[in-house]
């Protein structure tokens, strides 16, 4: 196995998680640094292999100890780029008919932004943040779920589910700072 055709996991010696307690991240890190890194290594050859792998091994530690950036390389390694999986950017289908009543409340806002509608946008704020919170509590309930599992097909299955639930949060996510723009817009 080519040292590019590792996964992150293997290279940092970790049990592909993604719940990692990025302590022992750092530690594995600190670990193949010492013993890899291109100034113990002087030959050209060692040293050109010893600066390719540390790059590597720098590239997996940046990945592996970010919870959010682990969660999107565990996505990737299953699914295939992000930018290539489909509905990745569409509305959330669950959210539609909710999703036309707040842009109306929006368009309200712009239209007139009055005390009531004002109000109406930042009731809208709050539920928004509800609906975040509910999602990380979805995800978070998946993950121990994903890191026990054993058969691929049902690692394929929950990545896929944990997924659309990010993106469905990022997506709200990206909502609520709409409407916080609409009210606020020196701040942003």
């Amino acid at each position: 196995m080519t040292i590019q055709s590792k996964n992150f996991f293997e290279v940092l010696g970790l049990e592909e998680k993604l719940q990692i307690d990025p302590k022992v991240v750092q530690k594995k890190f600190y670990e193949i640094s010492r013993k890899t890194h291109p100034d113990y290594h002087q030959t050209s050859i060692n040293k050109d292999l010893s600066q390719e792998y540390t790059a590597i091994v720098n590239q997996a530690f940046q990945t592996l100890k970010n919870k959010d950036k682990r969660l999107i390389y565990v996505v990737e390694q299953y699914l295939g780029p992000m930018d290539q999986q489909a509905d990745r950017k569409n509305a959330p289908k669950e959210l539609l008919v909710e999703l036309i009543d707040m842009q109306e409340a929006l368009y309200d806002y712009k239209e007139e932004p009055s005390e009531k509608n004002k109000a109406k946008l930042e009731q809208l704020i709050l539920e928004l943040d509800d609906k975040i919170e509910a999602y990380d509590r979805k995800i978070e309930y998946l993950i121990p779920t994903f890191d026990q599992e054993n058969n691929i097909e049902n690692k394929k299955q929950l990545i896929t589910n944990i997924r659309d639930l990010s993106l469905t949060k990022n997506y709200v996510k990206s909502l609520k700072q709409t409407f916080q723009q609409a009210l606020e817009p020196s701040e942003f």
